[in-house]
Parts: C-alpha cells; structure tokens; sequence
C-alpha cells in the first residue's frame, strides 16, 4: 500500500481515502482497466471558461444575471438540466430557446478558440500501445466533437464515440457513458471513465463503472472524490504515467470483458447537482 501511495504522489494522483473509497487498491484503476471512456469538454480540450463565458453572456441577453461562480457549480451538467436548477421558474419553451441561443452564440464566438489540452494525442497513443481501447461520452453536439476531434488529432485512436447528438440523456445521467460501452462492446467491469467535473462521477457511478477526476475542469479534489472519483489527477495526461507504472507490476493485466456477439476488429465511431464552485471556493 505504501509503494501505491508513493506512485500516487509521483503522478499527481489523490486517492479517496480508505473511509470513502471502494474496496480495491487504486493501482487496479489503471491496471484492470480494458477500456476508458473520456469526457472531452475540459478534460481533453481547455473549454470550461469560454463555455461559462457563454452562457453567462446569453442569460444576460434573456434579463438572468448569472454569476460564473453559479454557472461553474453546474458546469458538467447537461445544460437543459442546469438551467431547469437556475432558473427553475422559468417556462420550459423559454428554457430551451436560451438553450438553443447558446449553442448558436458558441459556435459563432468561442469554439474556433477552444485549445486542445497539450499531450492528448501522446497519452492516447500510449494508452494503445498498451492495449487500452478508448471511448468518449460528452454532452456536446457531433460538430462541436468534430472541432475537438480535429484540434486533438486523436480520431483515429477512437473505438466508439457517444456523443450530445445522439439524443440520449445528458450527464449526470448515465445514457452517454452506457451508449459508449455498449458501442465499444465491453461489460463495465473493465471500463473505467475519465473526468473533470462531479457530474461525470455520478454519471459513471449510475453506468456501474468506476470514475477517476482531473482538475483542468476547476473542480476541488474533495467535490470530485465526493461525487465518487476513486482517484483524482492534476491533469488527464498524467494518466499515462499512472497506467505505466501500474502495468510493470507482474500480476496486474488488461483485461477487456467483451459483450456477447463480439467478434473482434475495431468498431466504427457513431457518432444531483453539487454546488461548491472551484473558482469561489463556495
């Protein structure tokens, strides 16, 4: 345990402590994982900021002064969602227009100057050459994901893909996470998620796999080990490290539990609210 905790501090990880954490050792996160599904908006590409910008901007023009201390405590959140818990008096046909509006005002404004996270495509590639598969499962729309995919470079390293378009539920509900394992053909013992807000954890623990936290969406450690992250990360390329480390331990190997009628060769890409905010500490 202690040669676990020491890794842990060498690759940035915090790890929920034995009170609050789930029975297994942390190491097996990264060594019995098969698969790992990515959350993309803040956890792969920097957006958080210019996403609250955003929405902030557009409730203004609907009269709703919203403060982006407010708007990050939902940050994460399918935005249909969010705004149903800001702005609960609000009739629903005005709630979706104002929905409808920033999605317009983001595309027009803010997401050409979305930047990738620096080393994405490099964990990636380290992640297959280990013989990990990757999914993604975000709430953002299939060509919002296309700039993503397009400024990340990391497509073609893509098993399966779960994305807003798809019409399922947003997190923190679990229909994208279990849409993406069902596309990748993997039973949820062997998929681990990977995000930066509470409501990926929720949405994983809801899909029955287990959920590791970065902090590049602006969430303290605590809120995203209380959302049930069994490990947090200062960034997602630090999984890289942590997945390497734990493979040199002789008896710890990937395993991919395959659904039934899987018969192998890549798949092809289809496309509770917690209110303590990272940037007021409230």
């Amino acid at each position: 345990m202690r040669r676990n905790r020491a890794a842990a501090e060498e690759t940035g990880m915090t790890v929920r402590s034995a009170r609050t954490a789930r029975p297994s050792r942390p190491s097996s996160l990264w060594a019995e994982a098969g698969v790992f599904v990515f959350d993309v908006e803040g956890t792969l590409v920097d957006a958080i900021m210019p996403t609250l910008l955003c929405w902030r901007d557009t409730l203004q023009s609907f009269g709703h002064d919203v403060t982006l201390a407010d708007l990050h405590a939902l940050s994460g959140m399918d935005g249909k969602r969010m705004l149903e818990n800001l702005l609960p008096r609000v009739t629903i046909a005005d709630r979706d227009e104002m929905a409808e509006r920033q999605g317009q005002r983001f595309r027009a404004d803010y997401l050409t100057h979305v930047p990738a996270f620096p080393g994405v495509r490099g964990l990636f590639e380290r992640l297959k050459a280990q013989g990990r598969r990757i999914a993604l499962a975000t709430d953002c729309q299939r060509d919002q994901l296309e700039h993503y995919l397009a400024i990340t470079g990391i497509a073609p390293l893509l098993d399966a893909v779960a994305c807003g378009s798809d019409g399922k539920a947003g997190k923190p509900a679990p229909d994208l996470v279990s849409l993406a394992l069902k596309r990748v053909r993997v039973g949820a013992r062997s998929a681990v998620l990977v995000g930066d807000t509470p409501y990926d954890a929720q949405a994983a623990q809801k899909a029955g796999i287990r959920s590791i936290g970065v902090l590049t969406g602006h969430f303290p450690r605590s809120v995203l080990c209380e959302a049930g992250c069994d490990a947090v990360l200062h960034d997602v390329v630090r999984l890289g490290d942590a997945v390497e480390a734990a493979a040199v331990q002789p008896s710890r190997v990937p395993k991919v539990t395959r659904t039934a009628g899987h018969t192998g060769g890549r798949r092809p890409i289809h496309g509770d609210a917690t209110r303590t905010s990272a940037i007021t500490g409230r």
